[in-house]
């Protein structure tokens, strides 16, 4: 299953995961965050960072409940604020648009 990962702050850019790959899903506290990672023997790549253990415990849950339910894909930061995301788009240019080719004519 992909996972799209939920920003552990305001400049951490989120990325597309497959848990296919990382056998373990685990939640560890590291100073006053809860990470919800996901692991194999000694690769592990942050899913999520929560505040509070409850938060992350909701994180696995919801991990768990897609894959029990056979989603392909699940979206993690859903829940983050609109204007998070509102800045999130605003702060990338437009790429340019393209040309199209010209034929030529004799």
């Amino acid at each position: 299953m992909w996972v799209y990962t939920r920003r552990r702050h305001e400049h951490d850019p989120r990325f597309v995961i497959n848990l296919d790959h990382y056998p373990s899903i685990a939640i560890n506290k590291l100073g006053e965050r809860y990470f919800v990672d996901a692991g194999t023997g000694g690769d592990t790549t942050t899913l999520a960072s929560t505040d509070t253990e409850e938060e992350a415990t909701r994180f696995v849950q919801q991990i768990f409940d897609a894959l029990e339910a056979g989603k392909t894909a699940l979206n993690l930061g859903a829940d983050d604020s609109p204007s998070e995301n509102k800045n999130d788009h605003a702060s990338r240019p437009e790429p340019p648009q393209a040309t199209p080719p010209q034929a030529i004519t004799p």
